[in-house]
C-alpha cells in the first residue's frame, strides 16, 4: 500500500489560544508521565497529610484515645471548607461580571450544588464526634485550650462570601470575631465582609435588579400580581358566604382571616413598606431583586426561569444546610459540657444556640414563600413573553450572515420582535 504524503487528511482549523494551551499541556504531560510518574501518595501529598495529627495530650504525657478522631474531623472540615471557598470564588467572578450568561449560570449552579453537597457531610460528620462521651472529651479538653472552632479563617471567609450581614455578629467578650483569628488572616476576613467585597447576596442581588422579563412593554409583573392577590381574595370571600351555611362568628373569623392575608401580602409588593422594612434591618434584599426573585419562583416551570429557580433554590439549600450544622454542634456541645464556656472562652452552648438563630443568610428568599397565591390564580403572562421564557420550534428560522443558518431550528427563547425582552440571561 502506497504511503500517505498527508494530502489527503481533512483541512485542520487553526487553534483558539485555549486549545492551543490545552494541547501543550496535555503533551508536556505525557512526556511527564514517561520520565517522572507520579503515584497515589505523592499526588495527594499523603507523607504531610498522615503526619499532620499531632496529639496535645501525648506530648504532656496523657495520651487520650479520643483526641486523634477529634483532630481528623476537624482537619476533614478545613479541607471540606477549602473546596466551598474555591466553588464561592467561581460563582462570584461569574457573577462579578456586568452580564452573566446561561452558561454560566448553569455552571454556577453546580458549584453551589455542590457546597450544598460538601455542607450536608459536614452536618454528617458530627456524628463521628458524637461518638465519643463527654468523659472521653475531658480527658483532653484541658490541653488544646484555647484553641476552638471559633478561630477558623476559612469558616469566616465563607460566611462573608455567601454574605452574612456584619450587624448580625455577636461580639465576644466585647470583641468583634474576627480579633480571634491570627493576625495575618485578619485583613483578608474583614475585607471579604458584606459592604467591603463582593459577597454572594450582594451579586445575586444586583443580578436579579437587571432581570428584563418583570416589565416588558405595558405590562408588569408587579400590577397583575396586585390584580391576582385582589381577585383571589375576592373569589375565596364571594364562594365562602355562597357555601357557608354555619355560625356567623365563623363567617366573619373566615373572611377576616381572608381579608387580613389580602392585605399582608399587598403591603409586601409595597416598594415603600419594603424600604420601611429595610430601613429596620428586617429585609435586606431590595425591591426590585424581590419582585424578580418572586417571579423567578413563580414561573418556575418556564424554561429560562428554571436555572434562575435552581440557582436561588440552591444558595437557600446553603443557608439551611449551615443552620442546621450550627443547631446540631450547639445540641452536641450542650450534650458535652453542659453550661460550662467553651475552650475559645465563648459561653459554649448558649453561643452556638443564639448564632444558630440569628445567623441567616438569604432569609429574605425564604420569606418569599409568604407572598404566594395558588398557582392556579397566577396572572397569564402576556404570548411574546411567554414565547421568550420558553422552548420555541421554529419553521424556516434562518440567521441571516451566519454560517450555520438552518432551515428549521430550536431555540431557548423564541427572540420574537414584538417584545424586546429576547429570552437570554445575558441581559441579566
Amino acid at each position: 500500500m502506497a504511503e500517505s504524503d498527508g494530502s489527503d487528511r481533512p483541512e485542520v482549523s487553526e487553534m483558539t489560544a485555549g486549545q492551543e494551551q490545552y494541547v501543550k499541556a496535555k503533551v508536556s504531560n505525557q512526556i511527564r508521565v514517561h520520565s517522572d510518574p507520579i503515584d497515589y501518595s505523592k499526588y495527594l501529598r499523603l507523607d504531610m497529610i498522615l503526619a499532620a495529627q499531632e496529639c496535645q495530650s501525648a506530648k504532656f504525657g496523657a495520651p487520650a484515645h479520643d483526641e486523634m478522631m477529634f483532630i481528623c474531623v476537624h482537619q476533614c472540615y478545613e479541607i471540606w471548607f477549602k473546596l466551598v471557598l474555591h466553588e464561592l470564588d467561581a460563582v462570584l467572578e461569574r457573577f462579578g461580571q456586568p452580564q452573566v450568561s446561561e452558561e454560566a449560570v448553569f455552571h454556577s449552579v453546580g458549584n453551589l450544588d455542590r457546597c450544598c453537597e460538601i455542607l450536608n457531610i459536614c452536618v454528617a460528620q458530627l456524628s463521628v464526634m458524637e461518638s465519643m462521651t463527654p468523659l472521653g472529651f475531658l480527658s483532653f479538653r484541658d490541653f488544646i485550650a484555647p484553641a476552638s472552632g471559633f478561630q477558623s479563617t476559612q469558616f469566616r471567609l465563607i460566611e462573608n462570601k455567601l454574605g452574612l450581614d456584619p450587624a448580625l455578629r455577636q461580639l465576644h467578650m466585647c470583641k468583634r470575631y474576627d480579633e480571634f483569628l491570627p493576625a495575618e488572616d485578619r485583613p483578608k476576613v474583614e475585607m471579604a465582609e458584606d459592604g467591603k467585597g463582593l459577597t454572594l447576596f450582594r451579586a445575586i442581588e444586583t443580578w436579579l435588579e437587571r432581570a428584563p422579563f418583570v416589565s416588558v412593554g405595558e405590562w408588569s409583573f408587579l400590577a397583575e400580581y396586585r390584580k391576582a392577590v385582589e381577585a383571589y381574595a375576592s373569589h375565596q370571600s364571594a364562594s365562602f358566604q355562597a357555601a357557608f351555611t354555619g355560625d356567623d362568628a365563623v363567617l366573619k373569623i373566615e373572611l377576616a382571616r381572608i381579608e387580613n392575608e389580602r392585605q399582608e401580602i399587598l403591603q409586601l409588593l409595597s416598594p415603600e413598606h419594603h424600604s420601611k422594612l429595610v430601613e429596620k434591618g428586617l429585609k435586606r434584599l431590595s425591591f426590585h431583586a424581590t419582585i424578580a426573585a418572586l417571579m423567578i419562583h413563580l414561573y418556575e416551570d418556564s424554561p429560562l426561569l428554571s436555572l434562575p429557580h435552581n440557582l436561588l433554590d440552591s444558595m437557600m439549600s446553603i443557608d439551611n444546610s449551615i443552620t442546621m450544622w450550627r443547631y446540631r454542634h450547639s445540641v452536641m456541645v450542650h450534650r458535652m459540657l453542659g453550661n460550662r464556656f467553651g475552650t475559645g472562652g465563648s459561653n459554649g452552648h448558649e453561643y452556638l444556640r443564639v448564632t444558630a438563630a440569628r445567623s441567616r443568610i438569604f432569609s429574605d428568599f425564604f420569606n418569599l414563600a409568604g407572598y404566594y397565591i395558588p398557582k392556579v390564580m397566577l396572572p397569564t403572562l402576556p404570548d411574546e413573553l411567554r414565547e421568550q421564557l420558553g422552548f420555541s420550534y421554529q419553521k424556516g428560522l434562518s440567521n441571516a450572515g451566519s454560517p450555520r443558518a438552518r432551515a428549521d431550528s430550536f431555540t431557548f427563547g423564541a427572540g420574537g420582535s414584538a417584545c424586546p425582552f429576547q429570552g437570554s440571561f445575558s441581559e441579566f
